[in-house]
């Protein structure tokens, strides 16, 4: 396989093989690679929602809740009085 990096990407990858950090340039590239799909892996499998998440987010609101929920609304747009 070949691959065409721009000019700055093979002078870093030339950095790091210089500076000790890999063995040659496929090493780089390898590594580069690994770290990408194990980033993509961690965006596409999320992990596991802790016990009850799922059931606190979608449970049904008391009453109270309700109400209290409908005053903080109805006092963030009624107009104050002014003394």
């Amino acid at each position: 396989m070949t691959v065409a990096l721009a000019a700055y990407q093979q002078k870093y990858v030339r950095r790091l093989v210089k500076a000790g950090r890999y063995n040659n340039a496929s090493e780089v590239v390898r590594d580069a690679l690994r770290k990408l799909e194990a980033a993509d892996n961690s965006y596409l499998n999320p992990p596991p929602l802790p016990e009850g998440a799922l059931a606190a987010a979608y449970r049904q609101e008391t009453k109270a809740e309700r109400a209290l929920h409908r005053a903080a609304a109805r006092a963030s747009v009624t107009p104050k009085e002014e003394e």
